[in-house]
């Protein structure tokens, strides 16, 4: 079964890729799949994102990025879910 897309849902997958969290993070916050996010993210290739290669921090650096990235997230959650619904000028 296909869910209907929010209307400002691939503007904030490219927000929150420009931020830096993965593009594992992105779906499972929005509650979507990681093919669901990256095809957003193929389509929107000019919105300014660059493709960094993770693999390259050590490994303790990415840990620790991506819980300090997720949990600032988590806070915001409501924020992003009222401006995806179009509630709102900004993005959180």
């Amino acid at each position: 079964m296909r869910f209907q897309r929010l209307p400002r849902e691939a503007a904030a997958v490219c927000i929150l890729r420009r931020q830096g969290l993965s593009i594992g993070s992105i779906a499972k916050f929005l509650g979507r799949s990681k093919s669901f996010v990256d095809r957003i993210l193929m389509r929107n290739i000019g919105c300014g994102i660059r493709y960094f290669d993770l693999r390259t921090l050590k490994n303790q650096s990415r840990i620790i990025n991506a819980r300090t990235l997720w949990t600032k997230l988590q806070e915001l959650r409501l924020q992003w879910e009222a401006w995806m619904l179009g509630e709102g000028e900004r993005p959180p």
